[in-house]
């Protein structure tokens, strides 16, 4: 019986000069084994001499020309990152072992995509030509983070384009070549020993309760630890690996290690928690409505513009007279341009009433010049008759985390919260918000808290295991 192939996937630090032979030794052993391989590389990184090729290298260059880059042009740019990466490991293998060895890009692979230039998703995959490979004995290096639209489609001119999938985009397509090709595992290798109960980096060396990796842990809890900010793999990569049962297995590069395997939450009897997460930099974003019968209404205005623009924003929490919601820094900006200004008009009483958003803190003195947003209002005032014009100043907190426990089942687990609180209390952490799903809890705290913030969750609800 043929042996269905094994995918890896390698990261941009694992296969820059002084670390492709761990690449290398890892792919050599698998080989070894008799398992047709398939390999997903990441753009190089880590490296002063190397950074160049890599993809914030490449972004930059792009902005250094100038703002706001054509996308379609952008991802034709940034998958040279991998493309790079991808033949540089090929070559090296070719030298140092005896296996036949192929290269190919995103597109050359089968990975097809929308047209959601710079965060595309993956269709399709035709893995034919890889299958062909592996058959004749070739070990096949991908380039992931990549793939192209449908050939046959036209839209503005374009046939096939080059697409990237986001950060982390190499994990997308490991787990989607792993379900196309029906390989027998995907191992996604990481600079750490597997799925962490937290992220080491926000400890002390040597500290005597640090997180360590888990042997396994169900597809259900990785998805979410993703989606809230943990490192151990893209966000759309675990949705793959959830939905199509992916066999996956997280390990490191640099070590032996057993890893942790990913499994069915069925008849999986794991730890109340399964691990602390935390996101990167945050911003709070608050907004007030004078008269409250409109608040709903400008709200829902606002979340519109927000998803119509492709803004994610987190924490919703709605007050009679007011909302406020959590963005990414990526976003922030974003926001501004976007709401600043932003005319939203209600129709009550058989006239018009308008809002308009504005910075919380522009309130000019008489010698001062009027904020854009103020400006619009007051000309928006003068042209509209039988109608009223109010502002809706929107302020922006101070920069944040959001951390947060994860396990199966915990919102019917009893005395979640006030584990949590009580926890981050006990450490004098103030909780600005919070929000729970099925499977987890989470608070926004200041980002000088973090570490504080993670280190006490993880003792009390991971080392202690005040839950069971």
């Amino acid at each position: 019986m043929e042996r269905r192939a094994l995918v890896t996937k390698f990261g941009g630090a694992s296969v820059t000069p002084e670390h492709r032979h761990y690449v290398a030794q890892r792919v050599a052993q698998l080989v070894g084994e008799g398992n047709p391989v398939v390999v997903v590389v990441s753009a190089m990184h880590a490296g002063q001499e190397y950074e160049p090729y890599s993809t914030d290298a490449l972004l930059e260059l792009a902005q250094s020309v100038g703002p706001a880059a054509d996308l379609r042009e952008r991802d034709l740019l940034l998958s040279c990152g991998e493309i790079i990466s991808t033949v540089l490991m090929a070559h090296y293998m070719r030298v140092h072992y005896p296996w036949p060895v192929i290269a190919l890009s995103g597109g050359q692979a089968g990975i097809i995509t929308d047209y959601n230039y710079g965060n595309a998703s993956i269709v399709a995959s035709y893995p034919e030509y890889i299958r062909d490979m592996l058959q004749q004995g070739y070990v096949v290096l991908v380039a992931g983070f990549q793939g192209v639209t449908e050939a046959g489609e036209s839209r503005s001119g374009v046939h096939g384009a080059i697409t990237t999938l986001g950060r982390g985009g190499g994990d997308a397509t490991a787990c989607a070549l792993g379900y196309a090709l029906e390989a027998q595992r995907v191992d996604i290798y990481t600079e750490v020993p597997g799925v962490m109960t937290a992220d080491p980096g926000l400890f002390e060396p040597g500290a005597a309760e640090t997180p360590y990796p888990l042997a396994r842990v169900t597809y259900e809890d990785v998805c979410e630890m993703a989606h809230l900010g943990a490192k151990v793999m893209q966000a759309r990569a675990a949705e793959i690996a959830l939905v199509h049962r992916v066999p996956l297995r997280i390990a490191s590069t640099w070590e032996d290690c057993p890893g942790t395997y990913v499994v069915s939450g069925e008849g999986f009897a794991g730890p109340a928690v399964t691990a602390v997460a935390n996101s990167a930099r945050v911003f709070p974003v608050e907004f007030e409505v004078e008269r409250e019968e409109d608040k709903r209404e400008v709200e829902i205005q606002i979340m519109r513009a927000l998803g119509e623009a492709g803004i994610s924003v987190y924490l919703v929490h709605s007050r009679p007279n007011g909302c406020s919601f959590v963005v990414e820094q990526e976003a922030l900006e974003p926001v501004k341009d976007l709401l600043y200004g932003l005319v939203m008009p209600l129709q009550r009483e058989g006239h018009g009433r308008y809002y308009v958003m504005s910075p919380w803190d522009a309130r000019p003195q008489r010698w001062q010049r009027l904020a854009p947003a103020q400006l619009q209002a007051r000309v928006l005032r003068e042209g509209v008759r039988d109608g009223e014009v109010r502002e809706v100043p929107l302020q922006f907190g101070e920069p944040a985390s959001i951390v947060s426990v994860i396990g199966p089942g915990l919102r019917d687990r009893v005395g979640v919260a006030a584990a949590v609180i009580s926890a981050l209390e006990e450490r004098g952490l103030e909780v600005c918000e919070s929000a729970e799903s099925s499977n987890s809890l989470s608070c926004l705290v200041s980002e000088h808290d973090l570490p504080a913030a993670v280190q006490a969750l993880h003792r009390r609800l991971i080392v202690e295991r005040a839950l069971g």
